[in-house]
C-alpha cells in the first residue's frame, strides 16, 4: 500500500518534472526567437548584380566567388543577372533596381551629369579593351580608314559613347564613317558573311567570340585597338550607388573582396576556372570562354596591379578619363574624380 503510494508519488514528480522541462525548453524557445538575429546565425544578405551582358568570360571572377562559395563565406547571397548594356546597368544601379553592376566610368560620368549617384568601387578592365574588328579586306590599319567604312555596334553598348570621343581624337570625320546598330550576333555574323566592314569590338568579350568563329570558318579579320590611338583611359570595373555606400558600406566591402578573391583564383587556375563559368553558364563556348578569360585577365593586370593587387583605380588615369569624356559631351556640370570612384573597399592582392 504505502508501496505503492511511493510509486504514485514518484510518477507524479517525475510527471511534473517532464512538464516543467517542456515548459522550460518552450521558453527558452520564445526567448530565443526575440533575441536580435545578428546574434544567432546571421541570414545571408541577398545581393543583386547586373553582369551588363550576357554571361561570358570576363565575369568569371563574379562566378567563381559563387561556385566556390566565396559569397556565401561573406554573408552574402548574390545573384546574376544579364544586363542590357553598359549604360542600361548603370542606370539601373542609379534607380535602385541592382544593388552592384558590371558598368565603366563614361557611364557613371553620364549618369551623374543627369543628376543619377553612381561610382566605380573597383576597376575590372584596367587598359581599355575596345577596338575595331574588321574584316581583312577592309583595309583599316588606322582610324582614318575607318572612313568610308561601315561600323556597327550593339545598342545600349558603352560603345555608343566611346566611339565620337575616338573619332575626335584621332581627326575622324565622324560623318564619313557609316555607323550601324544591330543585335550582337547579327553584328558577329554579317562581319563574317562579308555584310558589313567593321563592328565594335572589346578584347575579352566579342573579339574573342570573332577570333574563334573566324577561325572555325577560314576568315581573316583585323583588330583597330583604340588604347594605341590615344584611348588610354578605364572601362569597366563594379558599380554601385552613393546611397549603398553610404548606408551599407560593409556589404559592399564583402561583395568586392570576395569578387576579387574569385578573380585572383581565376587568375592562379584558369582551367578549373573555365569548368566552373561552365556549370554556372553551361550554354557558353568552351575555347571562346577561355580565349575571353585569358584577354581579360591581362586586359585587369595595369600599372597599379603589381603594387596594388587587383581593382586598384589610379588617381591621374582616373582624371584622364573624365577630362575626356566630360570634354567629348561637354558636360558642364562639374564633376570631380572623388565623385566617380573610391578604391575604400579594397583588400589588396588576396
Amino acid at each position: 500500500m504505502w508501496g505503492r503510494r511511493g510509486e504514485g508519488s514518484g510518477s507524479l514528480r517525475i510527471r511534473e518534472f517532464a512538464v516543467g522541462r517542456t515548459v522550460g525548453a518552450s521558453l527558452l524557445l520564445a526567448s530565443l526567437l526575440t533575441v536580435p538575429v545578428n546574434t544567432l546565425a546571421q541570414a545571408p544578405q541577398k545581393v543583386t548584380f547586373n553582369m551588363g551582358w550576357l554571361p561570358q568570360g570576363s565575369m568569371m571572377g563574379f562566378a567563381v566567388a559563387l561556385e566556390q562559395g566565396y559569397y556565401a563565406e561573406s554573408g552574402l547571397a548574390v545573384e546574376l543577372h544579364r544586363g542590357y548594356g553598359g549604360l542600361q546597368a548603370t542606370n539601373d544601379v542609379a534607380q535602385g533596381n541592382f544593388h552592384v553592376a558590371y558598368g565603366d566610368p563614361a557611364s557613371v560620368i553620364l549618369n551623374r551629369s543627369k543628376g543619377g549617384r553612381v561610382k566605380l568601387v573597383g576597376m575590372i578592365l584596367d587598359r581599355f579593351p575596345m577596338g575595331a574588328v574588321c574584316r581583312k579586306e577592309a583595309g583599316v590599319r588606322t582610324p582614318k580608314d575607318l572612313e568610308g567604312r561601315a561600323l556597327s555596334h550593339a545598342p545600349g553598348s558603352p560603345d555608343t559613347i566611346i566611339q565620337p570621343i575616338f573619332f575626335r581624337l584621332n581627326g575622324v570625320n565622324p560623318q564619313a564613317v557609316k555607323m550601324v546598330t544591330l543585335k550582337p550576333e547579327v553584328n558577329i555574323s554579317n562581319l563574317l558573311e562579308g555584310k558589313i566592314d567593321c563592328i565594335s569590338g572589346w578584347r575579352g568579350s566579342t573579339y574573342s567570340v570573332v577570333q574563334v568563329l573566324a577561325r572555325r570558318r577560314g576568315r581573316e579579320i583585323t583588330f583597330l585597338p583604340f588604347r594605341d590611338w590615344g584611348m588610354d583611359i578605364y572601362a569597366n570595373g563594379i558599380v554601385t550607388s552613393d546611397r549603398l555606400v553610404a548606408e551599407q558600406p560593409d556589404l559592399v566591402r564583402r561583395f568586392v573582396r570576395a569578387s576579387y578573391r574569385g578573380y585572383a583564383w581565376g587568375g592562379r587556375s584558369p582551367e578549373q576556372a573555365v569548368e566552373l563559368l561552365l556549370k554556372r553558364f553551361p550554354m557558353l563556348d568552351r575555347e571562346i570562354v577561355t580565349l575571353q578569360w585569358r584577354e581579360s585577365h591581362e586586359i585587369m593586370q595595369g600599372s597599379a596591379f603589381r603594387e596594388r593587387g587587383y581593382g586598384w583605380i589610379v588617381e591621374e588615369k582616373m582624371a584622364r578619363t573624365l577630362k575626356t569624356v566630360t570634354e567629348a559631351y561637354k558636360i558642364q556640370q562639374p564633376i570631380t574624380t572623388a565623385d566617380i570612384y573610391t578604391n575604400e573597399f579594397l583588400a589588396g592582392t588576396p
